[in-house]
């Protein structure tokens, strides 16, 4: 089983530089964006929750993923587990990583969605080009 990430609020940095998040594995990168309807919310993609399932690891449990040192970059894009899609973008077996995004001033506790696409557990993934 996967344990579940803690996130907690650590200081947010410069508009131009990002918020940074500080989370039990290390301090994390993210982005103000802006929805579809103009709310501006903070997003941080690409947080790993276990190791790369590559090498010795493929096909076995998910490994929890180890500490980092220095600040993460999650502003970008991740790759889509390996599957035959008619979706574009980069593919990879290294795809277990959390998206995380909450209201440009939600320093509060707020709810959690948990977001499983679509797809039969055969095709599908999620990503910004899918945000709110």
């Amino acid at each position: 089983t996967v344990g579940a990430l803690s996130v907690t609020v650590g200081a947010l940095s410069l508009k131009s530089t990002g918020p940074i998040i500080d989370t039990p594995l290390g301090k994390v990168l993210g982005w103000e964006r802006k929805s579809r309807d103009g709310r501006w919310y903070q997003s941080w993609n690409g947080i790993p929750y276990a190791q790369p399932p590559v090498g010795k690891l493929r096909f076995m449990a998910p490994v929890p993923a180890q500490k980092w040192s220095g600040i993460l970059n999650a502003t970008g894009d991740t790759p889509m587990c390996l599957q035959q899609s008619p979706f574009p973008g980069t593919q990879s077996e290294d795809c277990l990583y959390l998206s995380v995004s909450r209201p440009k001033n939600g320093m509060k506790k707020l709810p959690v969605i948990v977001h499983v696409h679509g797809g039969g557990f055969q095709v599908g993934f999620f990503g910004p080009k899918e945000s709110p």
